[in-house]
């Protein structure tokens, strides 16, 4: 069984352990609350889904947590009558509200039990529970501070087979058209709602890039709430902006990318690397103990990425990079080579063979 959800960085990673382990050893059931992105994405992906309603412990606001604690208990005893009906061989927590309660509740009455963790920072729900569960996956050895080091798997952050690249920088056609090396593709993506932040930064240096790279070819992922507007500005600055709302198909344009601008989320983080791609990223910094600072650091020490963090952005500073990368071949072709060596493809896999082996 798997706990948790709520976040697609939450969840994909689940998704990837339970394709893994429902190809090779068995069933998978998700455990997730009403209000999360589990409602819609478990079942497209054919996993049977149990709901629980849970709310976080850890918030800004007193009434948040005291609404957490009045429904902790149910989310408690619902755990254990879900446990006693489905009788796991091991029970794994992925992060999210609902992943305190029932990992621990399964803990308690002698479950195999586990948690993954995808950042840098790891999440309050798996501090917690790292204490108690037999293993824990990450994705950074910089999180390893936080876990008793007998129970570290060092495996990567899953990823489901589809996005996983075969052959990772193979062209492919762009616009019905072979893209030269003389027409560079960068992509700007804020996350799956987009970042109001990026979007209007990347708008005023739409400009400048055109007349610098007469034959660049920019991919931005907007988010739904800016997309309209962003499409009728870009459409009056070149015909070689394509605005999207939401990218479906990633790794169509990882293929093509030359630069990539983005937020540095777990899920973004191990895809770069997959995709071995020189990256500028500019961190969330409102995200849980700043973790996508954290992430993002992660490959900036390897030379694989620049930061730039958000309340220190500046036009030139970031057209500079943005320059840089696009201009500079062997700079890009390092920072793609250094990209390459933090990938680990096979963390899905590993991780289920170790699920498996704790169940025997």
């Amino acid at each position: 069984m798997i706990a948790g959800g709520g976040t697609g960085g939450h969840l994909y990673c689940g998704l990837a352990i339970a394709e893994e382990w429902k190809a090779r050893f068995g069933t998978v059931i998700f455990v997730g609350t009403p209000q999360g992105l589990e409602v819609k994405l478990v079942p497209a992906y054919q996993h049977p889904l149990i709901l629980i309603r849970m709310a976080p412990l850890k918030g800004k606001f007193f009434l948040a947590r005291l609404k957490a604690l009045f429904w902790l208990p149910y989310a408690m005893g619902k755990s254990f009558l879900v446990l006693i009906k489905e009788k796991p061989n091991v029970v794994l927590g992925i992060g999210g509200y609902v992943s305190g309660p029932f990992v621990l509740v399964a803990r308690m009455f002698g479950f195999k039990t586990a948690v993954i963790d995808q950042n840098a920072i790891p999440g309050f729900t798996n501090r917690l529970l790292g204490k108690w569960v037999h293993l824990v996956f990450l994705t950074f050895e910089g999180s390893q501070k936080f876990f008793s080091q007998k129970k570290i798997r060092f495996f990567g952050n899953p990823v489901l087979k589809e996005r996983v690249p075969i052959n990772p920088r193979l062209r492919q056609d762009f616009g019905g058209q072979a893209r030269l090396p003389s027409k560079p593709l960068l992509l700007i993506c804020g996350g799956s709602q987009g970042a109001h932040v990026l979007n209007e930064t990347m708008l005023k240096l739409y400009p400048k890039l055109v007349r610098e790279f007469p034959h660049l070819v920019i991919v931005h992922q907007t988010g739904p709430t800016d997309f309209d507007n962003m499409q009728m500005e870009a459409q009056k600055i070149s015909d070689h902006i394509e605005i999207k709302s939401y990218i479906d198909n990633m790794a169509h344009y990882y293929r093509l990318a030359t630069c990539v601008v983005a937020r540095s989320g777990a899920g973004t983080i191990t895809e770069l690397a997959l995709w071995g791609l020189a990256s500028i990223l500019i961190p969330y910094p409102f995200a849980a103990d700043d973790h996508q600072l954290f992430n993002a650091r992660e490959l900036e020490k390897k030379k694989a990425a620049f930061i730039v963090e958000q309340k220190n952005i500046d036009l030139e500073n970031l057209f500079s990079l943005i320059k840089k990368i696009l201009s500079d071949d062997d700079l890009r072709k390092t920072m793609e080579h250094n990209a390459k060596q933090l990938a680990k493809p096979r963390a899905a896999s590993d991780v289920a063979e170790s699920l498996k082996e704790l169940c025997e």
